[in-house]
Order: C-alpha cells, then structure tokens, then sequence
C-alpha cells in the first residue's frame, strides 16, 4: 500500500499505523530538512467528512499521548475540513477531500521537502489545485 524511501522513526509509525487503523485516505508522509524548526516531518492525511477528521486527530492524539509522548496539541478551521495535530517533531494535517483539493499542500510539501511515504490513493489528490468556485461551470450548485 505504502511506497517506502526512508527509514521511518517510531513516532511517525505510530502516526501512520494509526491512521491507517482508522481508515485514513491518501497518507503521505514528507522530511523536512534537518535544519528546520517546525518538525522532523509532515504527515497529510485525508477523511471523509469533518467527522471523520476529527476522529483521526482523536485517535492519533490518544495513541500519542498513550505511547508516552507529553500531550500533543490540536487546532481546527471553524469548517472542520482541516485539522493539525502538532506532535512535536511530527505535525499531522487531516482535511475532508474539498478543502485537502483546495489548500493543496502535497504539490507545496513535494517541492521542498523529501517524501518518506506515501498511499498509492495520495497521487489522487495531488495538483488538482483550488475547487472551482460555487455557480461556476465546474462547481456544484447544491
């Protein structure tokens, strides 16, 4: 299922491991260099609706947290379609299909920095830019 390029650290297996239990879609995984600040990695996960999401930032949280790690934190967009957990030297984004397609961060993630692994399904939602706007010809008109 995963393409594997580097060897991963335990964190990051947990991360993914407990993703996948959880029925995660489109996995990737991205090293970031040594030098940065932010994390080690990014992981870029996607639900199937907002539910969804926060029930996989829930479930890494607690596997996190009960693996001994100190208390990871959590933000959310007032939508619910994008969520970070920040597990120190892992930073975990899960987002609803749209609103991974709209902020698109695989195609910024690809460019600067080294993927580590990666779900065949992620190739899906690469590049496919922001959704065309409500009312448009290739929008939806619900």
């Amino acid at each position: 299922m995963f393409v594997q390029t580097k060897n991963d650290n335990a964190l990051l297996n947990l991360v993914r491991s407990t993703l996948e239990d959880k029925k995660a879609q489109a996995i990737t995984a991205y090293a970031l260099s040594p030098d940065s600040a932010i994390a080690d990695y990014f992981v870029i996960a996607t639900g199937l609706v907002g539910a969804h999401c926060r029930a996989l930032v829930e479930a890494v949280r607690m596997a996190v947290k009960d693996a001994g790690y100190t208390h990871p934190r959590t933000e959310l967009t007032l939508s619910g379609g994008w969520m970070v957990l920040d597990a120190y030297e892992v930073v975990v984004h899960v987002f609803d299909p749209q609103e991974r397609a709209f902020y698109d961060l695989d195609s910024l993630w690809s460019e600067h920095a080294t993927p580590v692994w990666e779900d065949q399904s992620a190739e899906s939602v690469k590049g496919q830019g922001a959704l065309a706007p409500l009312g448009s010809p290739t929008g939806s008109d619900f």
